[in-house]
């Protein structure tokens, strides 16, 4: 495959340095990786192919490779040196080329007026399951009820009147999820909407507790 195709302008991309580890990854951001990699590796084989969109700092695929998995990457930014350069919107691949593909937390580095691009992309390109996350501006408490022997439960509360169009967002991001009219809901059913032309079933959605600003969104093919 061609390794040049559809490089993005440079303005959308994030500077190489910025994903130090040292500098980029926290607890939180650790905690997703755990998710994001129990996700992916839950639905896959060992003979299955696995594309990453959006390499970032390389943890993900790291740990994949490492467990003897099938693993690439595609990336918007060269200096990543991913496997393959191409934007989310426009990916340089055929039909069912992949047959899982991650997408975390990259989307919302694009207008909003891309995602529905973004997404049929995703569908076009996987085979057997497209794993999403986005982020929820929308914040939340979390609660750890702990009984012994009785139970144990992790729980999301929502933060009393908290107005996420009222705070600040990551400069890098053109939207987030219940900011600025992109109600959770709306998301939610285009992606489904999206993910059905394509035959895939929308298996679950759920926001990681340790990092409830990251939002997972799990597709299974029919």
């Amino acid at each position: 495959m061609d390794n040049n195709i559809n490089i993005a302008p440079k303005e959308d991309t994030i500077p190489y340095e910025e994903y130090g580890f040292l500098k980029y990854v926290d607890i939180n951001l650790w905690s997703s990786f755990y998710y994001q990699i129990f996700e992916l590796l839950s639905i896959t084989q060992k003979t299955d192919s696995i594309l990453e969109v959006g390499k970032g700092t390389g943890v993900l695929g790291a740990v994949i490779k490492g467990l003897g998995f099938s693993y690439e990457s595609m990336d918007i930014n060269p200096n990543l040196q991913p496997d393959h350069i191409g934007s989310v919107d426009k990916m340089p691949f055929g039909d069912k080329s992949y047959d899982i593909i991650g997408c975390f937390e990259v989307i919302e580095h694009l207008p909003y007026d891309k995602f529905t691009d973004a997404l049929f992309e995703l569908f076009r390109v996987a085979n057997k399951a497209v794993i999403i996350s986005l982020p929820n501006a929308k914040r939340m408490i979390p609660f750890y009820v702990w009984v012994p022997k009785i139970l144990r439960k992790k729980i999301l509360i929502p933060f009393p009147f908290y107005n996420p169009d009222n705070h600040p967002t990551d400069p890098a991001h053109h939207w987030e999820i219940n900011r600025e009219a992109h109600h959770f809901r709306q998301i939610k059913d285009t992606m489904q909407e999206i993910s059905n032309r394509y035959a895939f079933s929308f298996e679950r959605e759920y926001r990681i507790w340790e990092n409830p600003y990251h939002h997972l969104f799990v597709f299974y093919k029919k």
